[in-house]
């Protein structure tokens, strides 16, 4: 694949201009403004893959009905679920931990000590802890505990994606002790990093790129006003379908009544108010629309629910 040039902001404007982007609400001026201050082009322009391109003809290959401004609308509302999405994956990480703490002092089989042992010897996760111990805010627990850890410290020290294996390796261990079912902890892991390395999670909302989740798609059918052959596609989407499931993780793993009410009427704002500030930019976009109602739909169920 041959480099791409890097191009200054204004010549990024006629870039766009040539590949059919327009800028009837957002003039030039502007738009070079938000790519030299707020954003980047690369970024922003992964979210035209949500538009169609003209087949042929003197214009095949530019995009139909596509404003910058569209593109810094879906860029802002991706942020806004970036950070949202973030807070309710630290809420899920803990309520993990308390749920598996108590789990295991119930078992009369396991004394906290024993899981670890074996789950170290199969994922190494201490010994990827002590590559980064010197920068570690847990640096204390890894050195006086790492060579024989319990549960409750081993929990604090390990990633998010190893936490996650260790519920599904208990799990496996014994089994149907836990009120969730650990494999789904996969897509929240995903999103959740994404997020946090501030990844698009909506930049092509058409892609099929997921086997859905048979759990999440029966969820979803008791409710949805969407037919079978439409949710499926929606839930091949990656980015849905992952979202999706860590709005019905929340609701399973997070106990706090208190907590899951303020994070839910969050995320309630901004579906219901922020992301209908410029609903007439996406009117004639099925892609954007449809996962607009279908993840609206989703929390409204919780929101009945709670």
């Amino acid at each position: 694949m041959p480099q791409k040039k890097l191009l200054p902001s204004n010549k990024l404007i006629q870039h766009m201009k040539d590949k059919g982007i327009q800028f009837n609400i957002c003039n030039e001026q502007h738009a070079q403004h938000f790519l030299e201050e707020h954003n980047y082009y690369f970024k922003l322009a992964s979210y035209r893959k949500n538009y169609d391109k003209i087949p042929c003809g003197d214009n095949a290959g530019k995009y139909i009905d596509l404003d910058f401004a569209y593109l810094q609308e879906l860029s802002t509302i991706d942020m806004y679920l970036r950070y949202l999405i973030l807070e309710l994956c630290l809420d899920i990480e803990h309520s993990l931990k308390v749920s598996l703490l108590n789990d295991i002092e119930s078992n009369n089989n396991e004394d906290g000590y024993n899981i670890v042992k074996i789950f170290n010897q199969q994922n190494n996760s201490i010994a990827k802890v002590k590559q980064y111990v010197k920068n570690s805010y847990a640096k204390e627990i890894i050195n006086k505990y790492s060579n024989n850890c319990p549960i409750c410290l081993f929990s604090e020290i390990i990633t998010f994606g190893d936490l996650c294996k260790l519920c599904n390796f208990y799990n496996h261990f014994y089994p149907n002790r836990l009120p969730y079912k650990p494999t789904l902890l996969y897509p929240v892991r995903d999103i959740r990093n994404g997020c946090a390395h501030s990844n698009c999670l909506i930049c092509n909302l058409r892609a099929q790129n997921v086997a859905p989740n048979n759990e999440i798609t029966n969820w979803i059918s008791t409710f949805s006003s969407f037919s079978k052959t439409k949710r499926l596609k929606m839930l091949r989407n990656k980015s849905i379908h992952d979202l999706v499931t860590l709005l019905y993780m929340y609701n399973a793993i997070v106990k706090s009544e208190y907590l899951r009410k303020i994070q839910l009427k969050k995320f309630s704002r901004l579906i219901n108010r922020r992301l209908l500030k410029h609903r007439n930019y996406f009117i004639n976009n099925p892609a954007v629309t449809n996962a607009y109602i279908f993840i609206r739909e989703a929390l409204a169920e919780l929101l009945k629910n709670d």
